[in-house]
């Protein structure tokens, strides 16, 4: 991850996260507000017929739904 995509991704998310992304697990989405991700949706992992991802919301964000957004926001994109 370029050092400048992590500075960004550090204003709204913990270490845990930059290392998730770092280790090959990046983003497959993100809602970005104001050039910051606000909300990532983690990792995808398939289970069958059915795939299943974490969502992390900057906690300044949370309760607007973005956690829900996310995932049917990919649904759409990968269906497409």
């Amino acid at each position: 991850m370029p050092s400048s995509d992590r500075e960004t991704a550090q204003s709204n998310f913990t270490d845990w996260i930059l290392g998730e992304i770092e280790a090959g697990r990046s983003p497959v989405l993100a809602i970005v507000e104001h050039s910051y991700p606000v909300s990532i949706w983690l990792f995808c992992a398939p289970l069958g017929d059915r795939s299943r991802g974490g969502v992390e919301t900057a906690e300044a964000h949370r309760g607007r739904g973005l956690d829900f957004a996310l995932p049917a926001a990919w649904t759409l994109a990968v269906r497409a």
